[in-house]
């Protein structure tokens, strides 16, 4: 049972870098075993070693995307060195090498070659490197939206909008939504070195702004379309595979700011005036090595102002107070909102829950739990007009922390959130008010608080 355990353990592991291997032997096509391997990243100066089996064969796995310097050298052979091997993100390269006997030192440099067909994966993939990421022009700043280079991406044009006003939006997710191949967007994966970052609708991820902001952070990135190793369970769609940047050997930096303003926009044809727009997106970007520690460091700031977006305010994990727009005098705080407590063990869920109702006017986010008995404590110390229930959840499950609330607060108003509407007939003896499938989240819920709390 532990073998089942750690290998199934190991199936999940999703990698952003690349690995290189191959073969090496003597002129006459033998084998040459323990012949020393050196692998050195040529922008970090970090380097890794190993040696050949018995049958020559050598590998380094985990290299971060960059240019490389590989150099074998074995007794009785010329050392040979091959620079500008690039290694892109997820690369399998294989790099074979044929060593001439020598009997005195020498050493036979050669540049390494760009394949144009891939040996070793029958995956269909693209690869953006840091300069197409960095210097193409992106309304937004978002990185996710240089996914559409790549052939057989589509961007969804029926996507609803970020206007506040719809709350569809929340419910789907905040980020761009494309399609790879023709799946549907949540059957998409995007991964940040190897850690996911779909949001909690399992679409693209994506601020309140609807922009994944990080353009100067990302080295490159990968979109696999199909045929992908099962290494990237998880996924029926296309994998989105970016890497972050990290320092090199020299200090280096960014200072910069985009610009969007409506002096510099031309009318619309069918506006009376000019919309007000301002846009300012500004950030530093800094890399250096750690020379004590042999490691490289990179630091990176970026934040957007827009002033026709709504924005939502989050501390410590907690949505507050919910903003609209009013006009072109930009926001301002709703007050006398309905107040409400979200019970969930899962983050991710209760995220969702937020972002959904921080695009209601008349609705605000008080207070989260993650059981039963945080659900307590909150509701005495906030005493919310409407508690959004889960069922399943540790220490305490939601129908107890029902009937204790209900038992010290008989007024309180609670909404029972389930996956099986089996759950709802005894949830409703013991005191609920209502309940909601959480399939059916983005259709029900606003209607059911509004409804409750109005005494329906």
């Amino acid at each position: 049972m532990a073998i089942l355990m750690i290998t199934a353990g190991g199936i999940l592991a999703q990698t952003t870098f690349a690995s290189l291997r191959g073969t090496i032997h003597d002129a006459a096509d033998a084998a040459i075993a323990n012949a020393t391997v050196i692998v050195k990243n040529s922008a970090t100066g970090v380097f890794r070693d190993t040696l050949s089996d018995a049958t020559g064969a050598w590998a380094a796995f985990n290299l971060p995307p960059s240019r490389y310097e590989v150099t074998i050298a074995a007794p009785g052979f010329a050392t040979e060195r091959r620079t500008d091997v690039e290694l892109t993100v997820n690369a399998e390269e294989v790099l074979d090498f044929s060593l001439n006997p020598s009997t005195v030192q020498s050493t036979v440099d050669a540049h390494a070659e760009a394949r144009g067909i891939d040996l070793e994966s029958a995956a269909i993939r693209e690869v953006e490197d840091a300069r197409v990421v960095r210097e193409l022009p992106l309304n937004g700043r978002d990185w996710t939206a240089l996914t559409l280079l790549a052939p057989g991406v589509s961007a969804i044009r029926t996507q609803n909008a970020l206007n506040g006003s719809n709350s569809n939006r929340g419910s789907r997710g905040f980020g761009s939504a494309v399609t790879v191949g023709g799946t549907r967007p949540t059957q998409n994966s995007y991964l940040v070195d190897g850690i996911s970052q779909n949001d909690y609708t399992n679409g693209a991820p994506g601020g309140a702004l609807g922009l994944a902001l990080g353009v100067d952070a990302i080295e490159e990135f990968s979109v696999l379309i199909n045929n992908y190793s099962a290494a990237y369970g998880g996924a029926s769609g296309g994998v989105i595979n970016a890497v972050s940047r990290s320092g090199t050997s020299a200090l280096h930096g960014d200072l910069y700011e985009f610009l969007r303003n409506d002096k510099l926009d031309a009318r619309n044809f069918f506006d009376g005036q000019k919309p007000p727009l301002r846009r300012n997106q500004f950030g530093a970007a800094l890399w250096r090595k750690v020379m004590r520690l042999e490691s490289t460091r990179f630091r990176y700031r970026d934040r957007t102002d827009d002033s026709r977006l709504d924005r939502v305010h989050q501390l410590q994990g907690r949505l507050a107070d919910g903003f609209r727009k009013q006009g072109d005098e930009g926001m301002r705080e709703v007050r006398n909102a309905i107040r409400i407590l979200a019970v969930d063990d899962h983050p991710m869920f209760r995220d969702g829950l937020a972002a959904i109702l921080a695009t209601q006017r008349d609705m605000n986010l008080v207070a989260q739990a993650a059981n039963g008995r945080e659900a307590i404590q909150q509701f005495r110390h906030h005493r919310p007009d409407i508690t959004l229930m889960d069922l399943q959840m540790p220490e305490m499950n939601g129908l107890d922390a029902m009937v204790a609330i209900r038992g010290e607060f008989p007024e309180a108003k609670i909404i029972i959130l389930t996956t099986y509407g089996s759950d709802a007939p005894g949830a409703l003896k013991l005191g609920a008010r209502a309940y909601v499938l959480k399939a059916q989240l983005d259709r029900e819920l606003l209607g059911t608080i509004r409804s409750v709390y109005a005494g329906n």
